[in-house]
């Protein structure tokens, strides 16, 4: 069954369509590590996910933001944006960001900050791992971030990264059987 937003997610205007997601215009910079980048995900439901796209979408094209993409299928009623930052380990710029998405009116409630690097490492929430998926958390109310446990974990996969660059990002945890 085809979800009713996807046409009009699609038919926004300065995306572009690829491996199943609708991307923004990417600002600078163009590359980057890719160990640092990482996204606040938000998940509008269906009747919500075309406006609060659009608003992304503008931002993007406008340089705002440096990239985002959406789901255009929806899963369990909502549809997943993900605005990125090229660096997780950027606070200020992360909370930037983030605040910004507040300021467009696209944040309601706490959000979530995740590096792509618990990606690649194979960490989701959904997993059985007690590792939360990420590492900061908007507090709207508060205008402001939290770090959480895992972004010390965070940091440690990157430094891993570093040092063995072309080793796959691994979850020690699930390395090791756990």
């Amino acid at each position: 069954m085809r979800d009713p937003c996807q046409t009009d997610l699609i038919r926004t205007p300065h995306v572009t369509v690829q491996s199943d997601w609708v991307w923004s215009r990417q600002n600078a910079p163009i590359s980057a590590d890719e160990s640092r980048p990482g996204k606040w995900m938000l998940f509008p439901r269906c009747g919500q996910a075309v406006p609060a796209w659009r608003i992304v979408a503008r931002a993007g094209a406008d340089g705002q933001i440096w990239l985002a993409k959406i789901s255009p299928r929806a899963s369990r009623a909502s549809h997943l944006i993900c605005v990125y930052t090229p660096d997780f380990t950027d606070r200020a710029e992360v909370e930037t960001v983030v605040q910004r998405l507040d300021d467009l009116g696209l944040v309601e409630r706490p959000v979530y900050y995740k590096p792509d690097i618990f990606t690649y490492a194979g960490i989701y929430n959904r997993t059985r791992s007690s590792q939360r998926a990420s590492v900061y958390e908007y507090l709207p109310a508060e205008r402001r971030i939290v770090a959480t446990p895992a972004l010390s974990h965070a940091c440690e996969l990157l430094a891993r990264a570093v040092m063995e660059p072309h080793a796959p990002a691994q979850d020690a945890t699930r390395s090791a059987g756990a």
